[in-house]
């Protein structure tokens, strides 16, 4: 059984309950999961609400799916923040020196430059899209985004790369994004820039959102909101 997300203000049976809900199951399929009543299940949702708000059960599931967006956000920034500071120690040899350190990264990372051409991506980044690295080096990070956005992703790359330090990084979590073979999915990514002697280099860390139902839903009903 995968291991469940906990909201910081839910108990375990309450995370629990949210869990369930956003897996699409009903208080009694929720009651029969659990081995409890449906009214001691009505009655943890009564918890939930105390503590959340007094929302409906949908937008308490959504609530606790945010929170939980915003653990992966958070995450994902340190891990720019660590290669931010290991970088501007020797950023003599920018690029090159921590490849092989992001190279088994469970994470998808690559990095472009200034103009949104890949430079460089590791081994889950390539099994992700389903491209090896020669196919994607020189190539334009658009290519990972569907059609529909690309107008956005053109405007946010712009935007981004001319004033970096004043956008958050990981401000925008919910996107889609594109394979090799045509699917799209969606993910979680995290910006981060530097500044290196060969000029600005742009890491993106990206993690794949489509086997974890609840937040692949909570993607879906926010909308796509370009990062790439």
């Amino acid at each position: 059984m995968p291991e469940e997300k906990q909201h910081p203000d839910l108990s375990e049976r309450e995370q629990q309950l949210i869990t369930l809900a956003a897996q699409g199951l009903t208080d009694t399929a929720i009651a029969d999961r659990l081995g409890i009543s449906e009214p001691t299940v009505k009655s943890y949702w009564g918890r939930v609400r105390s503590k959340l708000g007094p929302c409906n059960r949908t937008e308490l599931v959504a609530h606790a799916m945010r929170e939980e967006s915003n653990r992966v956000v958070t995450e994902l920034n340190g891990e720019i923040l660590r290669l931010r500071d290991a970088m501007s120690r020797e950023a003599q040899r920018a690029l090159d020196i921590h490849r092989e350190m992001l190279e088994n990264a469970p994470d998808a990372v690559f990095a472009v430059d200034d103009q949104g051409f890949f430079l460089w991506l590791n081994m889950e980044a390539e099994r992700m899209f389903g491209y090896r690295f020669d196919e994607l080096v020189g190539k334009p990070v658009s290519i990972l985004v569907p059609d529909s956005l690309h107008d956005r992703h053109q405007i946010h790359m712009r935007q981004y790369c001319a004033d970096p330090e004043r956008r958050t990084m990981g401000e925008h979590l919910g996107t889609m994004a594109v394979r090799k073979d045509g699917v799209e999915f969606p993910i979680a990514a995290s910006l981060g820039t530097i500044d290196t002697p060969a000029g600005q280099i742009v890491t993106c860390f990206v993690r794949d959102l489509s086997e974890d139902r609840a937040l692949q839903a909570y993607v879906e009903r926010i909308g796509a909101a370009v990062v790439l």
